[in-house]
């Protein structure tokens, strides 16, 4: 994640960013898996309970859903018994190569 609290993806070969979550203008945000399968973005000093997420995957009702970073620069989200390859994908950040 970025200062401003944004993740993003940096393509080395590039030299830039290939894709970026919304800037929370927030130092110290962080991510979150929850247990219900959604990715949330927080600001500092919040949390699940706080009502201080400024993005999501919003792929939440997924229990057990993942985060995985793939090999061709995909971020995708996969439901709990569906990884690369097994059609579970629930969200991704379209940047394959």
């Amino acid at each position: 994640m970025r200062n401003d609290g944004r993740l993003y993806i940096w393509d080395k070969n590039q030299a830039k960013d290939v894709w970026s979550s919304p800037a929370a203008g927030s130092p110290g945000a962080y991510l979150h898996m929850g247990g219900d399968g959604n990715l949330v973005a927080y600001r500092k000093g919040g949390g699940p309970d706080s009502g201080n997420s400024y993005w999501s995957t919003a792929t939440y009702g997924n229990p057990g859903a993942y985060l995985h970073f793939q090999n061709d620069g995909n971020l995708v989200v996969y439901k709990k018994d569906g990884g690369e390859g097994k059609g579970g994908a629930i969200w991704h950040s379209n940047t394959w190569q």
